[in-house]
């Protein structure tokens, strides 16, 4: 959508909101990533059950804008897009991990070199 934005002189400076048009609560957010990142021990700790004051009890955005400006609509659901998210964290951690450990066995060389 951002590209077609880009290509419609109309809405040049709008800004628009995308997401999944209806609440969701921390709670059942952090639910749904322990369940699907399969670490079910786990569980959120709630500290007091009373809203600070002046809390925002709820809140999401509306895409009215971008619907009926650019046809956009979600395409992803929330847990699609969590599932994609965590691979893609777990994919990364892996790829740290490699290149950690290249990097020490290439600063062990370095200093079996030096010695």
């Amino acid at each position: 959508c951002i590209t077609l934005a880009e290509k419609l002189p109309e809405v040049n400076g709008e800004a628009f909101n995308f997401g999944l048009e209806h609440p969701v609560t921390v709670r059942q957010l952090v639910e749904m990533m322990i369940a699907l990142s399969g670490k079910t021990d786990r569980q959120p700790l709630v500290q007091g059950t009373a809203p600070a004051e002046g809390e925002i009890l709820a809140q999401w955005v509306a895409c009215d804008k971008a619907r009926s400006l650019l046809g956009w609509r979600p395409r992803t659901t929330l847990e699609d897009g969590l599932k994609a998210t965590l691979a893609w964290y777990a994919k990364w951690r892996a790829v740290k991990e490699d290149v950690t450990a290249d990097l020490f066995e290439f600063n062990r060389s370095l200093l079996r070199q030096w010695h």
